[in-house]
């Protein structure tokens, strides 16, 4: 019997929080901060 190869990809995800707290409708000094820790 013939065995399947394993599939060995790995998939990251990041994830951000966006505060409510901010007071804006836009992307915040702090979101942008976390995606930058993230990706580092």
């Amino acid at each position: 019997m013939k065995r399947a190869k394993l599939n060995n990809d790995k998939i990251t995800a990041l994830y951000c929080r966006l505060s409510k707290d901010d007071g804006t409708n836009n992307e915040s000094m702090s979101m942008g901060t976390q995606k930058t820790m993230l990706k580092e």
